[in-house]
């Protein structure tokens, strides 16, 4: 009798064991799955990081080169325009104020919208120029508008 209870607590004690062991199994599988889900998560968090990174590089070089267009642009703008200012003989006393020439507003659209299609002579709606206030004395009596 003894002997049957001797069997009965090894058998008990060996698949005791062996649940152990496979639960033990079990916890190392899942630590090994959860760290390779772990590295895959910083993989993808690098990866985006490196892709933000290339995106803001890529802004900043293009908002330098727009600077630079546009600093080409005011360059040509001023030239056009200095030029434009000597080529106009002085007024006599008297008289108003130039007007705006058909040359000064081509290089002032060229400059301006870079070959757009503007049409020569045109100006930008709500300009002075357009409006015709760009000189004081509209009337030739001398008097400032009202």
């Amino acid at each position: 009798m003894y002997v049957y209870l001797i069997a009965a607590l090894v058998v008990v004690g060996l698949v005791a064991g062996a649940g152990w062991k496979g639960y033990d199994l079990g916890q190392d599988d899942a630590r090994a799955e959860f760290a390779a889900e772990r590295d895959r998560a910083r993989e993808r968090s690098e990866a985006n990081r490196k892709a933000d990174q290339d995106k803001a590089r890529k802004s900043a070089q293009n908002l330098q080169t727009a600077l630079a267009r546009q600093k080409a642009l005011n360059r040509d703008l001023g030239t056009a325009l200095e030029a434009h200012i000597r080529a106009l003989p002085a007024p006599p006393d008297g008289c108003p104020a130039p007007t705006l020439t058909p040359g000064l507003l081509d290089a002032w659209n060229a400059a301006n919208h870079a070959g757009a299609g503007a049409a020569g002579g045109s100006l930008p709606t709500g300009s002075r120029a357009a409006a015709g206030t760009d000189r004081p004395d509209d009337t030739g009596d001398g008097q400032e508008p009202r």
